[in-house]
């Protein structure tokens, strides 16, 4: 029961490491500069800053998106892939609502916050992680 948490958290984290908050920064400090150029280009732009939502919300699904590990550990960390897969123990990965959720293990579910570029989970038994952003 303990390696499902452990599994479940480390599965989390890697759902949280898809996006990098770095990108969407960067993104966002040349949407103004795209804005004024051109208005066709603003619509991108504006799209960017949704991967790096603020402390305590949930991310979205492309800041999720990624590798990560569990409490600053990389070492076992799952990726959780763009397409719904993951190289981690639970398969296949869904996330709605600030909830990955795994379908070939229904009792899995992990509830994630962001937490700068990290995310904060707890499962479903109440277990509570950081899920760090891996490279």
């Amino acid at each position: 029961m303990i390696m499902r948490f452990t599994a479940a958290g480390a599965l989390a984290l890697a759902l949280a490491a898809c996006g990098s908050a770095d990108k969407p920064e960067a993104a966002a400090t040349d949407a103004p500069a795209a804005t004024e150029a051109a208005p066709s280009e603003a619509a991108p732009a504006a799209a960017a800053p949704a991967g790096a939502p603020a402390k305590g919300d949930k991310p979205t699904k492309e800041f999720v998106v990624g590798k990560w590990g569990n409490d600053g550990d990389c070492t076992m960390a799952i990726e959780f892939k763009a397409d719904g897969t993951s190289d981690g123990p639970f398969g296949n990965w869904a996330y709605a609502d600030g909830v990955i959720t795994f379908p070939d293990t229904p009792e899995a579910k992990v509830s994630v916050t962001v937490d700068g570029k990290n995310m904060n989970s707890v499962n479903g038994q109440g277990g509570k992680h950081q899920m760090t952003r891996c490279p």
